[in-house]
């Protein structure tokens, strides 16, 4: 993830805790909701899955789009970095894909831009989440009204749009082996 999201993990008592749902052998969704996350507090909400690599299998489902063939490498450069300094400080949904020190992948979904269940985060929030999930890699992903986790086909996070989740063109697919 940028800005140093890869960070390892300090001392810190670890965030996730309790019981998770277990979803299938070797994936288990934690939800959590915790005012510290963010700076100043406010109300966050966050779904977590958790992935056991020995028993799961990771798909990059990518859309048959000609549009994405028409920009060039430099020009999405130049659009991601100028999207990162607006969207920096700012609390919106975030989508994140990563791996812990004992090597499991965990994908998370940091609902937002809903006053009564969710703000969501701005980088530095999402840096402090990652560091205290135990990422020591981690990856931001396409987030805003796109933020959106399905789990057994039902929409587990609660998609910023006013008409739910997007029709999306790209997904990261888990199958159970």
């Amino acid at each position: 993830m940028n800005g140093g999201m890869g960070q390892r993990a300090g001392r810190r008592q670890r965030l996730v805790s309790g019981q998770p749902e277990i979803i299938a052998p070797g994936v288990e969704l934690y939800r959590l909701s915790d005012q510290a996350l963010l700076s100043p507090p406010g109300i966050v909400a966050v779904q977590l899955l958790r992935l056991n690599p020995g028993r799961v299998d990771l798909r990059l489902v990518l859309a048959q789009d000609t549009v994405l063939g028409l920009e060039t490498v430099p020009d999405m450069a130049r659009r991601s970095e100028a999207t990162a300094a607006i969207n920096a400080t700012e609390r919106h949904p975030r989508t994140v894909i990563g791996t812990s020190g004992d090597g499991r992948i965990w994908l998370i979904a940091v609902d937002g831009r809903d006053k009564a269940l969710s703000l969501g985060m701005s980088f530095a929030e999402l840096q402090n989440l990652v560091t205290r999930v135990g990422l020591v890699d981690a990856l931001n992903l396409d987030g805003g009204g796109s933020t959106t986790m399905v789990v057994r086909g039902v929409v587990v996070n609660h998609p910023s749009d006013a008409t739910g989740p997007r029709k999306v063109s790209d997904a990261i697919v888990v199958r159970v082996r």
